[in-house]
């Protein structure tokens, strides 16, 4: 059966072609997904138009492209550079030579930018530099004092510590590998259900997360899936959270991936699962850690998820944070914010140093 395919079809051809496809592949498949149509008398007099058009457009810019051609070979374009006394340069010739200027702005707009920056910069230097001389404080507000009681008072408290660290890593490694597997679905498999996945991907984003929280609470409060007070739900909580922020970062990565990579995979006998497993996870090794830091960073300074679904055994740092905060021990609760920081920071410093030692640059 011919058929005029709407969209490019791997193994089958690209938009526009016409294909001789067999009749059971085209009426169960390419037809009711509407990948093709048929290819009737007008819609080949369609398909020969549009290719045409196709054609003449092309020449157009062919044409256009040789003549300002011509106008750059008659150019000269100098460049200077610092060279030997044999005239050898002392290095390549990098974009930064050949870049254009930057545009002009007016000095009124640089200063004012740079002063609005610093005033941000220095509020927020302010914010952290007070928490932190808190934590080591006797009595916040009152006596200043240095003291070392409030760190060991969280030292004491290790287990909401621990529960914070194993909660968020568990929840950003499940986060990172499901959206990652669910953005290479979308992204590069046709399984007709694409832009519900999409969707269903960044849904958890746009849910505030005391909501969330509230959601499995309800969902998960009774049998066959009780899971209300346990490290579960926890975890489960933190992890459908954190799945927007992972699979941007995922899909970002792989439509940077061209189709020709994995297409030479397949067409070197391997099949999808292996195509996944030793040529795309490879190439997003970069945004896998990259969500997953960022996702562990949220986890472990997050109260908004967890604050409906904790219990006793269950307790984390942000919670105990409150409680201090709520029962007047503001140094306490300083001290148990700057452990928290000072945590999700070290994975942060880890992971890029891990990355880096590969030649990986770690942007969050």
């Amino acid at each position: 059966m011919k058929v005029i395919l709407q969209q490019d079809v791997r193994g089958q051809g690209k938009k526009g072609q016409m294909i001789d496809a067999a009749e059971g592949y085209a009426r169960n498949y390419l037809l009711p997904r509407k990948l093709a149509i048929p290819a009737t008398a007008d819609a080949i007099n369609t398909m020969n138009l549009k290719e045409k058009a196709r054609r003449a457009e092309e020449a157009a810019n062919r044409a256009a492209a040789v003549e300002t051609a011509d106008k750059l070979r008659n150019c000269t374009v100098k460049i200077t550079a610092k060279g030997g006394a044999n005239g050898k340069l002392f290095g390549a010739i990098t974009g930064k030579e050949i870049s254009l200027n930057p545009f002009p702005v007016p000095k009124w707009v640089k200063w004012g930018l740079f002063s609005l920056t610093m005033l941000i910069s220095l509020f927020i230097l302010l914010v952290y530099g007070t928490l932190f001389y808190g934590a080591f404080t006797k009595t916040w507000g009152y006596d200043w004092s240095l003291t070392m009681k409030n760190i060991q008072y969280v030292f004491l408290k290790g287990k909401q510590i621990w529960n914070s660290i194993r909660y968020g890593f568990l929840a950003s490694l499940g986060a990172s590998f499901l959206a990652m597997v669910l953005a290479y679905i979308v992204q590069k498999k046709q399984v007709g259900i694409n832009r519900l996945l999409d969707f269903l991907g960044i849904l958890p984003g746009a849910i505030p997360g005391m909501f969330l929280g509230i959601g499995f609470v309800m969902a998960f409060n009774a049998p066959p899936l009780e899971l209300t007070g346990t490290s579960v739900i926890m975890v489960l909580a933190l992890l459908f959270w954190n799945i927007p922020t992972c699979y941007s970062s995922a899909t970002a990565g792989l439509q940077q991936i061209g189709a020709s990579v994995e297409d030479a995979a397949l067409n070197l006998g391997a099949n999808s699962f292996r195509s996944f497993k030793d040529v795309i996870i490879p190439l997003l090794k970069a945004p896998f850690m990259s969500s997953f830091v960022l996702s562990f960073l949220r986890s472990v300074t997050c109260l908004s998820v967890v604050i409906f679904l904790y219990a006793p055994s269950t307790t984390v740092g942000t919670i105990s944070v409150m409680v201090l905060v709520q029962s007047g021990q503001y140094g306490e609760a300083a001290a148990f914010t700057i452990v928290l920081i000072t945590i999700a920071f070290t994975v942060l410093k880890l992971a890029q140093w891990v990355l880096g030692k590969q030649g990986i640059e770690l942007e969050l």
